[in-house]
């Protein structure tokens, strides 16, 4: 479904000369990535209205997606594996969020943002096989995971020693340890069918 509504998006710009033929893979892969990101997006928008878990949530999404856009990470081969799942981590990370006694949030937190700036520095970025990055591209996405990953952290920082900001801030470190957790198993991934391509590419 996702797919066949860019491939008409894409139609629809390439007859009315918006972009050349040229550039239709790059569109095309363009209004996928949105259409996905838009929409496991607005179904956590809309468990965190009915759950009341306004908070929590706007913590963990800030955490998560910046990260996520610069680090890359695990990337689903369907759609609906892809939000299914999306939506599945949202619940068990509010549910964790939730169960975490409030003694424990700065020290789980703290410990949440340590191993986030870890996996950012030593892993970022983990390029999608379907969309390679050029050097320059590499080296700019590097640059600003880290730096997202510094300021996530200077924020929980910041905020989990007021006891108003103490939920978000915990919600915020949990969000960017999500997004950086599954830098590990993309890279695993990427080795993985760079292997088995290479072996491929011996036995023809």
């Amino acid at each position: 479904m996702v797919q066949a509504l860019s491939r008409k998006l894409t139609d629809y710009l390439v007859t009315n000369e918006r972009i050349t033929e040229d550039q239709r893979e790059l569109y095309e892969y363009g209004f996928i990535a949105f259409l996905e990101i838009a929409s496991s997006t607005l179904a956590m928008i809309i468990i965190a209205l009915v759950s009341g878990r306004i908070i929590e949530s706007a913590g963990f999404l800030l955490g998560l997606i910046p990260i996520r856009n610069t680090a890359g990470g695990v990337h689903a081969k369907s759609f609906l594996v892809c939000f299914m799942s999306s939506v599945l981590i949202f619940i068990l990370s509010l549910a964790v969020i939730d169960l975490t006694p409030e003694a424990w949030r700065l020290w789980v937190g703290a410990a949440a943002c340590i191993l986030s700036v870890i996996l950012v520095f030593a892993l970022a970025p983990i390029p999608n096989e379907n969309k390679p990055l050029t050097q320059n591209e590499l080296k700019r996405f590097k640059k600003m995971a880290r730096v997202i990953i510094l300021l996530i952290s200077a924020a929980f920082i910041s905020m989990v020693f007021f006891k108003g900001l103490n939920l978000a801030a915990y919600s915020l470190s949990i969000g960017s340890c999500v997004a950086a957790l599954t830098l590990p198993f993309a890279r695993i991934n990427i080795n993985k069918n760079q292997t088995k391509n290479q072996t491929e590419k011996k036995e023809i």
